[in-house]
């Protein structure tokens, strides 16, 4: 009957600790999620939760990238339409000077003023074509962004760029133009005669003809030409912007629908957390005080 007796004595205080050891762990579980405010503490509580919230850390990191790439875009782009507004006020005084050119009333020295005027536009013209963007690199040149894409030289100007528009990923599918190649920008307008032709030719035949006292008709009709091309292209890249504005706003939901459902799968309810934490309270106290009533029954008398 002894033997009976231990044995039966050694089982309630095994199954007494393991009653008390597992209401600890499950209170201390929740005290952490309510401390740290998440219901998967470790990939092992919750394995496919797990993986989701990885996925969507993912998600939200990419789409806080088409973010960053939207704002050097716009960055981009300001500075674009600043020099398109910049060259097409310079041909807009160039046109001014080409009218008064054409006026009868002027002599040899008067052109030659003149010629000198247009001269120095083409210089600045050069220079705004040369634009570089916040990180140092030249907005006209294509995808060469290292190099100056225009250079002049015995009054003739050239480009060195490629023929290609940079790209940048700005969600998932879309790309956007985040600037163009010089070539096609300064030197891709058609003249009065349907011709390709470019605005520092245009200015220096002009700048020529000054010289010589000469007066070309188209050179009227070839900068308006010139001056509507480059509002043209202006106007794409303010459309472009406007794009731009649409995606940011959808990326931003995304993110803000990515980081709800991440809180949904990860996050713990501190209320319900706090009253779980309370029921378990009572029943790690309730597992102590019958560890205790069972030690007061001193069951080692029957030994």
């Amino acid at each position: 009957g002894n033997i009976i007796m231990r044995v039966s004595t050694q089982q309630f205080f095994g199954r007494a600790s393991l009653e008390i050891i597992n209401r600890f762990s499950e209170l201390n579980e929740t005290q952490k999620q309510i401390s740290s405010g998440k219901k998967i503490l470790t990939p092992a509580d919750d394995p496919s939760g797990s993986a989701r919230v990885l996925g969507l850390d993912q998600q939200i990191k990419q789409t806080e990238q088409f973010q960053k790439n939207i704002s050097f875009a716009k960055s981009r782009m300001n500075i674009e339409e600043s020099a398109l507004g910049s060259a097409n006020d310079i041909l807009s005084r160039a046109h001014e000077l080409i009218i008064r050119g054409a006026s009868g009333t002027n002599d040899a020295d008067s052109r030659s003023t003149i010629a000198k005027e247009i001269r120095e536009s083409i210089n600045e013209l050069v220079n705004l074509a040369n634009t570089k963007d916040l990180n140092n690199e030249y907005i006209f040149a294509g995808n060469v962004v290292k190099t100056a894409p225009f250079s002049i030289a015995n009054d003739v100007v050239s480009y060195g760029g490629d023929q290609s528009s940079r790209l940048l990923q700005v969600s998932d599918n879309k790309t956007a133009i985040v600037s163009d190649p010089g070539s096609e920008i300064f030197m891709g307008f058609l003249d009065v005669n349907g011709a390709p032709n470019d605005v520092f030719k245009l200015l220096d035949d002009f700048a020529t003809s000054m010289e010589s006292n000469t007066v070309n008709d188209d050179d009227v009709d070839d900068v308006n030409l010139a001056i509507d091309h480059l509002l043209r292209k202006r106007a794409e890249v303010g459309a472009r912007e406007s794009s731009l504005e649409v995606t940011t706003s959808i990326n931003e939901d995304q993110i803000i629908n990515f980081t709800g459902i991440k809180a949904e799968i990860e996050e713990v309810d501190i209320v319900s957390a706090i009253a779980q934490f309370q029921q378990q309270n009572v029943a790690l106290q309730a597992a102590q005080s019958s560890f205790s009533k069972l030690q007061s029954i001193s069951l080692f008398q029957f030994i």
